[in-house]
Order: C-alpha cells, then sequence, then structure tokens
C-alpha cells in the first residue's frame, strides 16, 4: 500500500527546509526570500501528488500557469545546482515523511536514504561515462554520494 501524499505534507517539508511560514508560501509577496521556496515546494507538489496543476495552484493563492512555470524553472535548475538538487529531494524525502506519520528533522546529509542503492549500481551508470548529476537523478541519490562512490573506485 502507498501513502498518499498530499500538497500539506510538502508544504510542511518546504517550511522546514527553508524556514519560511505556511503563510509567506501563500502569500503576494515576491520577494526572492519567499519565491524560491514557493517556486520549489509547486514542483515538489506536482511530482510527488496527483494533483492537478490548477488544485495545486489553489493551495498556494496561485494559478495553474505559475505552477507549470515554477516546474519548469525548478526542473531545470536542479539539473545544474547541487545546492537545488540537494534542497529539491530532501523536500521529498520529508513530505513523504510526513505523508507516513513520521516527523522528522530536515537535514541535508540523506545518510538514512542512501542504502536503498548499492555502490554497485552507480559504478554500472559511472562506467558507461554518464555524468553523475544524471546517475544521481536517476537513482534518487545526493550527487556527493555519487561522487564518494566513483572516488571510491578510482
Amino acid at each position: 500500500m502507498t501513502t498518499r501524499i498530499l500538497i500539506n505534507h510538502v508544504k510542511r517539508a518546504t517550511c522546514a527546509v527553508y524556514g519560511v511560514s505556511n503563510g509567506d508560501l501563500e502569500a503576494r509577496d515576491r520577494h526572492q526570500r519567499f519565491v524560491e521556496p514557493r517556486q520549489m515546494a509547486m514542483a515538489v507538489a506536482k511530482q510527488l501528488t496527483e494533483q492537478p496543476w490548477a488544485q495545486i495552484g489553489r493551495a498556494f493563492g496561485r494559478n495553474d500557469n505559475t505552477v507549470i512555470y515554477a516546474s519548469r524553472v525548478i526542473n531545470e535548475r536542479v539539473l545544474v545546482s547541487a545546492k537545488d538538487y540537494e534542497t529539491y529531494f530532501e523536500i521529498a524525502r520529508l513530505a513523504r515523511a510526513y505523508a507516513a506519520g513520521d516527523d522528522p528533522s530536515p537535514k541535508f546529509s540523506r545518510s538514512a536514504d542512501l542504502g536503498f542503492v548499492p555502490d554497485e549500481q552507480i559504478r554500472a551508470l559511472h562506467v558507461e561515462e554518464t555524468p553523475p548529476w544524471i546517475i544521481a537523478q536517476r537513482l534518487n541519490v545526493p550527487v556527493t554520494e555519487v561522487a564518494r562512490v566513483i572516488e571510491k573506485a578510482v
């Protein structure tokens, strides 16, 4: 049985990671301190929930076009920025935990999540000369973990 992740789980996780309030995510304020967490939350919500664009937009006091734009921006940023990549997956990890009834603290080490991907999977993809950030994305692990395994193999 799969635990259903709600938009509120993603919002709660985003607030925990960024140190903003739920009201900040829903506010009309366009200051970067609020825009980045809001966009990140919208993108993660679209990925983890089964909600349509418009429903996610309403949860943030926005429309569907804003969610589409936010998702596009964040999906591009996680491909080029390790910081954004780590943040995206930390929010996703926390949202899944909140949906399961757990109450973890935000942390970017993610050491508890890394046990699911054996080093051999990382090495196999690296042999194909796949860039580390793509390996991390495919296996849903931090880029730092991929770098650790590759460095150890050399």
